[in-house]
């Protein structure tokens, strides 16, 4: 009896473990996945900012030829 109520016990505490971590990963996959479209918004704005300088600059080439 002693040996099942140990195992019982054990389960108990991995899945409680289990749950913990489990919202532990959520928490940080949440926050990753916020940063990540953060990121993805500033690379989009930089890369029409690049596409601008780029138009200016080929402006100048031009005026300057």
């Amino acid at each position: 009896m002693f040996s099942a109520e140990c195992s019982k016990s054990d389960l108990e505490e991995f899945q409680a473990s289990s749950r913990e971590l489990e919202a532990e990963l959520e928490t940080q996959l949440e926050a990753a996945e916020s940063k990540n479209k953060e990121l993805v918004a500033a690379n989009s704005r930089l890369a029409m900012d690049v596409d601008g300088l780029r138009v200016s600059v080929n402006r100048c080439i031009n005026l300057c030829v």
